[in-house]
């Protein structure tokens, strides 16, 4: 199983739309290891099981936690680094987490055990939010102090009030480019305590000088979608120098354009297009 194709979204909700699917395969995995007649044998570098589930209950704070899962299966000829999936809990009350084998360190942490609907009236704001994400981060990630805020986001979440989700990236000094290092944090209102938590920690493989300026960038998006009437007039919202990963995982340096739809539409629809800082071809449209 290669590791997941990942993007450096302008739209930390976006998140979200996938959280669902990302829980899915952790339950299918960690059903998978359960079912398995014979343990998967851990790669030599691999750290032991019961080093991870340590790690994961000092990353949660709670050092009884109980904790069940193994490494998550991979293909003949898969180079991907290997993974922990471990899970608390019992039935939809699931909390799960990602472990890089190697390392050790935690990539993802969903906890389904304080989504549950809370009696209090009192709703924290995204300010309380940050300072409490900011101060879980600084705890957790190492090197949480070069990174930079540069994604703040609110999705309404009727169990808990308000989900707020915040990201940090590391940030190329020179070219300024969005580098595959990140952490992004999701607080419940309601609780205002932290629900979901994705760490990326990739060393960057190619050079992060574009060839091409975000203007040039920019007419390259807006040329893309003008076949579509809808987008004929749309005005630029935003435009980020990104290293994302493509289809065969691969990095690529990337323009992030984020385009608003015109008229009675603007600010209710927008397109994300990726264009390639090196060759102008577009990349991806969504």
């Amino acid at each position: 199983m290669r590791r997941r194709v990942s993007r450096v979204s302008l739209l930390i909700g976006s998140m979200f739309v996938a959280w669902g699917l990302v829980a899915s395969i952790a339950l299918l995995v960690v059903g998978a290891i359960h079912r398995s007649d014979t343990a998967l044998a851990a790669p030599a570098a691999a750290i032991p099981l019961r080093d991870a589930i340590d790690r994961v209950r000092t990353f949660a704070d709670d050092a009884s936690l109980e904790l069940e899962g193994g490494l998550a299966p991979t293909l003949p000829g898969d180079d991907s680094r290997p993974i922990y999936w471990l899970e608390a809990g019992t039935g939809e009350i699931v909390d799960e987490f990602k472990v890089d084998a190697v390392s050790g360190e935690i990539l993802e942490a969903t906890f389904r055990s304080r989504l549950l609907r809370t009696s209090s009236d009192r709703r924290a704001t995204i300010e309380e939010a940050a300072l409490l994400a900011s101060s879980f981060g600084a705890q957790k990630f190492s090197g949480f102090g070069q990174l930079t805020l540069l994604e703040r986001s609110t999705s309404p979440a009727p169990e808990v009030g308000t989900l707020y989700s915040l990201k940090w990236v590391k940030v190329d000094p020179r070219t300024r480019a969005e580098l595959p290092t990140s952490v992004s944090i999701s607080v419940a209102s309601a609780s205002n305590r932290i629900v979901r938590y994705l760490a990326q920690r990739d060393s960057v493989a190619i050079d992060t000088t574009p060839r091409i300026t975000a203007d040039d960038a920019s007419t390259v998006a807006l040329k893309s979608v003008s076949a579509d009437r809808r987008w004929r007039g749309a005005a630029i919202n935003a435009r980020r120098l990104q290293v994302i990963y493509d289809e065969v995982n691969h990095q690529r340096l990337a323009w992030a354009v984020l385009l608003d739809a015109p008229g009675s539409l603007a600010g209710q629809l927008r397109m994300l297009v990726l264009v390639d800082a090196g060759t102008s071809e577009v990349i991806e449209t969504n």
